[in-house]
């Protein structure tokens, strides 16, 4: 049997454009998906990041509740909140990939939604440390297929001139899971705090554990709803047909190794800067003795807000660039984002009081908005069809066992073994802002041509402009 070695390194065409001779080559023999299918498409893997971050971050708000309990120092908890989570959401990140890019990844997603809610229900059965770990570790292995399989779908319901349109509208559940799971939180510690402890079959049930229960149920829900109603988007692109194994997938960001080195290098750097969000209620305790039900309703607030704005704003800026005929608009939007946010990074855990951090923490929440739709659409521009789902997962093995894993883990290791005096984690926080974020930026734009010539040449083989299709004014640059 003759095997035919897919071209890796080809194009991804879109739609065929009026007037294009028929003989030319096609992606797809059939369009686009319709507007109100993409965009249903798109509201609904919205809803499944809203409830991964949920399940994801409402810990961080219940930190002092479960030192107590069972008797953990930070670095324990720098276990819990990071590795304990990361490092099966990273390992199982790369295998199921492959069956995202061969099978229905609608499907897939619907049953790891249902498995990562249930991971947090058992979060909140727990009765020890090292169940908690165990329940984490489940929750991470289950919601490793979340990010691969989410923008590969919406990679084939936009067109590429309208990608970072379709990501923002998707990460819309980012933003309302985010400040939706703060709100919850706050509204949930408020009320339950307390409610005594609750024996159920043998298993003692404390109030902040009914959190975890509480949060995970209705994911399940979603998880049939995505099931029953979403429809799986035809695969458009070069070599939808081939079976790609991980090796070529290798191969092939091997031969592009200037960019997918550049930001995914830049990423993980980045990355292990993020202990600051995880200890970001904390800091808030320890520091300005704000209560954690005020921090989460006040930053789930902020975070609505200014996450929103800066999506806004995010998406306006790229399909500007766009317009002025820059080929690296999505990684120039990026750029532009993370070089405010440093001296935002570097003010935040020094400020003189809760009001002026919150603030702070406003505009960092506005430049994360204004980056993610961007950040998240450059692997999918430059990565052909099938092979999207496994460089996203590689993508985020190198993201969460780097940063997510390790982050919180050293900031809980700055203050018990450096500070030694868990009240000066302001110290440790702003310590990782100045290692890593200058670092991550200066990686990030060492990329920056290789990235626009080849989003250039993608865009030349498709007979488009710069971002695939959107008209544009001016010299190209």
């Amino acid at each position: 049997m003759t095997v035919t070695t897919p071209d890796l390194g080809a194009a991804e065409p879109g739609p065929r454009a009026e007037g294009e001779a028929a003989d030319a080559p096609q992606a797809s023999p059939q369009a686009w998906p319709s507007q109100r299918t993409a965009y249903f498409t798109v509201a609904m893997m919205g809803a499944a990041v809203m409830f991964a971050e949920i399940d994801r971050t409402a810990m961080q708000y219940l930190v002092k509740p479960i030192k107590d309990v069972f008797h953990l120092n930070d670095i324990m908890m720098g276990l819990l909140l990071g590795p304990a989570f990361a490092l099966f959401y990273a390992a199982c990140g790369v295998p199921t990939s492959r069956f995202i890019d061969r099978f229905n990844r609608k499907n897939i997603l619907s049953w790891a939604l249902a498995l990562w809610s249930t991971g947090s229900v058992f979060c909140g059965l727990a009765q020890n440390y090292w169940q908690l770990i165990a329940a984490r570790l489940f929750l991470g292995a289950a919601e490793s297929p979340n990010a691969p399989a989410i923008f590969s779908i919406i990679a084939d319901s936009f067109p590429r001139s309208r990608l970072t349109r379709g990501i923002s509208l998707m990460q819309l559940g980012t933003t309302f899971g985010n400040g939706f799971s703060l709100l919850m939180t706050g509204v949930l510690i408020a009320v339950l705090s307390t409610i005594p402890d609750q024996h159920l079959g043998g298993l003692v049930i404390r109030w902040w554990q009914l959190v975890f229960i509480a949060i995970g149920l209705p994911g399940v829900l979603v998880a049939i709803l995505i099931g029953r109603t979403v429809k799986e988007p035809q695969r458009h692109g070069a070599n939808t047909e081939a079976k790609v194994g991980m090796l070529e997938v290798l191969r092939y960001m091997g031969s592009k190794w200037r960019i997918f080195g550049a930001f995914m290098g830049s990423q993980a750097i980045a990355g292990l800067s993020l202990g600051v969000l995880t200890w970001n209620a904390e800091f808030f305790r320890r520091t300005y003795h704000w209560a954690p039900a005020k921090i989460a309703m006040l930053q789930g607030a902020v975070s609505i807000v200014a996450t929103l704005l800066g999506l806004w704003l995010g998406t306006l800026l790229y399909e500007r660039f766009v317009r002025q005929g820059r080929h690296d608009a999505a990684m120039r939007v990026v750029l532009l984002g993370q070089l405010i946010s440093l001296p935002i990074g570097l003010l935040y855990p020094l400020a003189p009081n809760g009001e002026i951090a919150l603030a702070l923490s406003g505009v960092n929440f506005l430049m994360i908005g204004a980056t993610g739709a961007s950040l998240n659409a450059i692997l999918q521009i430059i990565s052909p069809n099938r092979m999207r789902a496994q460089t996203t997962a590689i993508f985020f093995l190198f993201y969460n066992l780097v940063g997510q894993g390790l982050s919180p883990l050293l900031i809980g290791m700055a203050t018990d073994l450096v500070l030694k005096d868990e009240s000066q984690l302001r110290f440790a926080i702003l310590g990782a802002v100045v290692l890593f974020r200058p670092a991550a930026l200066f990686v990030l734009w060492l990329g920056r041509k290789a990235y626009a010539k080849e989003v250039e040449r993608l865009d030349a083989a498709e007979g488009a402009g710069p971002g695939g299709g959107l008209s544009t004014q001016g010299a190209a640059r």
